[in-house]
């Protein structure tokens, strides 16, 4: 059976705190030895995932800023005739990108026209700069630089209170745009959402294998909802910060949300092997072997 796995990573896939993906670094390669596909949907930029790729030995896909754009390597798809027609596709040397929304500077100045509605009550990524940006993640200084560096949204980061950012999400959305909140920061962009790159990516997945595919979604936070209702089996990671969001079952969903009992990588890597043994695939190759 042709499963894909798509995760979040921040509080997901990478431990909250650490950012650690230690304890699913086993399972990590019992999944490249079946070739089951595992694509980040993420928060994170195109920067930050090329070196995070490295370090989990992924080679797949992946979707970067809250499904702003999929990111697709060259030598899993060399045709661009892949590609549906259509479909705005830049050549981004060793990668294809497709985008669903305008470019960052566009939601910069869209924040902007109403700053002054919210006096001191957020500050936007480009405002706290590397620096800041360093000091509210956690991340290495190194680290947020390559967080900072933004295509198509920009993250805000709340220091007001609960009804005002109701109130700034709602002259968003008057303004033309679009607000997902994540485990950290507000996001604004286009009309984008990880659960429309997961449909767009699983479709061009079965049309270059020729059969249909079994999806798998992994996330902790509002901004992941999406993506688990377009998900055939989706997974509530549960957070060590903040309660579990809430979920409504779709269509797409074969099964309601599992919610883990253990917070990220750990919860990763109990839900991911449960769900593959219950839709008939093992978690081991040794398994594969062993059965004939």
């Amino acid at each position: 059976m042709e499963v894909m796995i798509f995760t979040d990573m921040d509080g997901t896939l990478l431990d909250h705190y650490s950012y650690s993906h230690k304890p699913v670094d086993e399972l990590l390669v019992d999944l490249r030895k079946l070739t089951i596909p595992v694509i980040p949907i993420t928060s994170k930029t195109f920067s930050e995932l090329i070196p995070l790729r490295l370090e989990i030995k992924s080679a797949c896909p992946f979707v970067i800023e809250n499904g702003a754009a999929v990111v697709l390597p060259k030598a899993a798809f060399p045709l661009a005739s892949m590609i549906s027609k259509g479909d705005d596709i830049e050549d981004a040397g060793d990668y294809w990108i497709k985008s669903f929304c305008p470019n960052r500077h566009y939601w910069q100045s869209l924040i902007f026209s109403i700053k002054d509605e919210f006096p001191c009550q957020f500050s936007t990524f480009s405002e706290l700069g590397v620096e800041g940006v360093a000091e509210v993640t956690g991340l290495s200084l190194g680290q947020a630089e390559l967080a900072v560096d933004r295509q198509y949204g920009e993250p805000v980061y709340w220091t007001g209170n609960a009804k005002d950012l109701e109130k700034f999400c709602s002259r968003i959305t008057e303004l033309g745009g679009f607000t997902l909140r994540g485990g950290r920061f507000t996001h604004v962009s286009g009309n984008v959402d990880k659960g429309k790159a997961l449909l767009w990516l699983k479709k061009l997945y079965e049309k270059k294998n020729g059969k249909q595919i079994k999806s798998i979604a992994l996330g902790d936070s509002g901004n992941d909802i999406a993506m688990l209702q377009a998900a055939n089996f989706p997974v509530i990671i549960r957070s060590p910060v903040h309660e579990p969001p809430l979920f409504q079952q779709t269509e797409n969903n074969r099964v309601p949300a599992m919610i883990t009992s253990a917070t990220g990588p750990e919860g990763w890597d109990v839900a991911v092997k449960e769900l593959l043994k219950m839709i008939g695939v093992m978690t081991s190759p040794k398994e594969v072997n062993n059965d004939g």
